[in-house]
């Protein structure tokens, strides 16, 4: 395992364990404690934990769908460890069943914040070859550790009491909350490493004069999968590269876009063109470096998505590298405004990322109907492109073939003399 997973593994085990400590032997601290309180007052408060963790994660988790950042994953699971170790003690203040619902409500919302953080930054640095092995190795140590606090818990809570049990629950889920800190530098590595992976080499350029008259390319609409496939990185700027570049601006200019990214003409190549009003811009391997926290919602439209205009929230500013096509020269550029909106939302498409994906479920669902119109026509126009394709061989061979010898003419029937 690499050092971020076992830390992960070491912070949730102590967040767990903690936990462990008390769930087996809390419907016994509620009826001691509290004044009226019954088992069915316990089984309430459970509930209540649970719902607002099952409600309250699926919005978050969707919330850090929308913009994957390790960053910010690991701010979220850092305050929820921290609300759930020092809400802990409040448990000890209980003395009617309303304190304990309002109790339980914050430890599901801090459970809520904390779970979807931790699976999405788990999920993520786990070693591509040992995935299985690391998922099930996790789960062993987690369910080993719930064991054994389960039986730790009852006999601290036996000698000691439960008032020196929430603080040692406290201190666990604290202490887990310090492992997860030390991955913070980490994370600040690997950023900085991903940020230069795309754009540490250059180009090679091939120079020459073969590049004809821009043409009007199809567009790919929503339905079209080549729209969800990660574009690869440009090795060499030559003629093909260029001749798409001219044929993108031409396709752009053509149905009225300020942005094209290449998948949208079905090259899966990392190029994008834009025209804001200053002419048009080509793109070869852009990269994000660095994104403003201000952010601000604007509409947006998409010409793989005819007839859609979504709000859509972005930073208002970014730091940008690209290569040049004319030289292939490294730029960087810092970009704000509508030209960082519209290299965002282009980056996006090579990404495999479409509009939608940036709303929220809920927002998505209003969509349905849109986006099946529009899915229905792109597999209509799969299919006419497909027959054309076909039509074209078929000339394409028949012009090929060699024609067949042309008998001659038969002889004149003969004259009859009378």
């Amino acid at each position: 395992m690499n050092r971020s997973v076992k830390i992960l593994v070491a912070y949730n085990f102590f967040i767990v364990f903690g936990f462990g400590l008390l769930t087996p032997i809390f419907a016994v601290f509620i009826t001691r404690q509290i004044i009226g309180a019954t088992v069915a007052v316990a089984g309430l408060a459970e509930a209540i934990y649970l719902g607002s963790k099952g409600i309250g994660q699926i919005f978050v988790a969707d919330y850090l769908d929308i913009e994957q950042e390790d960053k910010r994953n690991w701010r979220w699971a850092l305050i929820g460890s921290l609300i759930f170790g020092l809400a802990t003690p409040l448990y000890i203040l209980c003395h009617r069943p309303i304190h304990l619902y309002l109790i339980e409500l914050l430890m599901g919302l801090s459970a809520a914040l904390e779970y979807p953080a931790f699976y999405s930054l788990f999920l993520r640095h786990l070693d591509r070859r040992r995935k299985t092995f690391q998922l099930s190795l996790h789960n062993t140590i987690i369910e080993l550790g719930t064991a054994v606090a389960a039986a730790i818990g009852g006999i601290l809570a036996s000698y000691f009491g439960f008032f020196n049990l929430f603080f040692v629950v406290m201190g666990c889920s604290l202490f887990g909350t310090v492992l997860l800190i030390t991955m913070y530098p980490s994370l600040s590595k690997e950023e900085k490493k991903e940020r230069e992976g795309s754009i540490k080499d250059s180009l090679s350029i091939i120079f020459s004069t073969a590049v004809i008259a821009p043409k009007v390319l199809d567009i790919r609409h929503y339905g079209d999968p080549v729209l969800r496939d990660r574009a690869r990185s440009v090795k060499e700027i030559n003629d093909e590269v260029r001749q798409l570049a001219a044929d993108m601006i031409a396709t752009m200019v053509k149905g009225d876009g300020v942005g094209l990214a290449a998948n949208q003409v079905g090259q899966l190549k990392r190029l994008i063109v834009l025209d804001i009003g200053q002419g048009p811009t080509v793109l070869v391997n852009p990269k994000i470096l660095d994104k403003s926290r201000k952010r601000e919602v604007l509409e947006e439209g998409c010409l793989s998505l005819p007839g859609l205009s979504l709000k859509i929230r972005r930073p208002c500013k970014i730091n940008l590298e690209y290569f040049q096509l004319s030289d292939g020269k490294r730029v960087k550029l810092l970009a704000e405004g509508i030209l960082a909106r519209v290299i965002l939302h282009e980056i996006d498409h090579l990404d495999g990322i479409l509009l939608m994906d940036k709303l929220y479920f809920w927002q998505r669902g209003r969509l349905k109907k849109q986006l099946l119109a529009i899915k229905q026509q792109t597999q209509q126009e799969t299919k006419d492109r497909e027959k054309g394709r076909k039509l074209k061989e078929k000339i394409l061979i028949d012009t090929r073939s060699p024609l067949p010898p042309i008998p001659p003419n038969p002889p004149p029937p003969p004259t009859k003399i009378s």
